[in-house]
């Protein structure tokens, strides 16, 4: 409190002390405070007020002060509220680049968008859209060739179609071993339907690495992407209120 409006030491800490010796032995109660009270000319204030106020020599705050210490308490609480609540809100966001897997920029991803495992999963069960599964490597140099086709403007357009979730095998073990039907070789596409099913008719020509698809020509990927969209069952689309059809009043 500000302005001459502060309690004395002795009755902040909850109490009176030895500079109150005639209060000390009875304890008064609040009524018994009025004795203590000098008159007011203008209206009389509580009785406890004004005896603490008169026994300890300080000045009693106006209503308008008293007002505007409120106001100041409210707006210091206030303002630290808010500050708190950005505070959490802050530490509760997600980062930026929480759903961008690891190496999607030099997989084509101003393109095409990759996601991580995860997402990926949940947003398939939410749309209903099939799943391209790519397992890489930063290390691997047929990896490297195999970027380039995912540039093919037809691979590009195909994309849209699917759920593309892109799996760097050294920072996702877990993910490389979970998903590897026929082993853990990279690179290696895999198509899945919304249900997580491998699609197996879909696949490479490489009967030892059937998910290894032509490193170098975007042919085979397009097809394999054009075939894996004619044979899906069609996606649920999200159904509609039915109108309303009682009469009007």
């Amino acid at each position: 409190m500000e302005d001459g409006a502060t309690l004395p030491s002795t009755v902040a800490a909850g109490g009176l002390s030895s500079e109150t010796p005639e209060l000390l032995p009875n304890r008064p109660r609040f009524r018994d405070l009025r004795l203590y009270a000098p008159a007011c000319p203008r209206k009389r204030a509580p009785a406890f007020r004004l005896a603490f106020a008169a026994r300890c020599g300080e000045k009693i705050p106006q209503f308008s002060e008293l007002l505007a210490m409120l106001n100041r308490a409210r707006s210091q609480f206030l303002a630290a509220l808010c500050l708190s609540a950005g505070l959490v809100a802050a530490a509760m966001a997600p980062p930026a680049d929480a759903h961008t897997p690891a190496m999607a920029d030099v997989w084509n991803g101003a393109e095409i968008a990759w996601t991580d495992v995860g997402s990926g999963i949940r947003e398939s069960t939410r749309t209903g859209k099939p799943v391209i599964m790519v397992f890489h490597a930063s290390w691997c140099s047929s990896c490297k060739r195999y970027r380039q086709v995912w540039k093919d403007p037809g691979v590009v357009a195909a994309s849209k179609s699917f759920v593309m979730i892109l799996v760097d095998v050294d920072q996702e073990p877990d993910a490389n071993g979970a998903f590897s039907p026929d082993g853990t070789y990279v690179p290696r596409t895999i198509f899945y339907d919304s249900e997580g099913n491998v699609r197996t008719e879909i696949r490479g020509k490489d009967p030892e690495y059937p998910h290894t698809i032509d490193l170098d020509d975007p042919a085979e990927l397009r097809s394999l992407m054009n075939k894996a969209i004619a044979t899906a069952p069609p996606q649920e689309q999200p159904s509609s209120p039915a109108p309303d059809r009682r009469a009007a009043n």
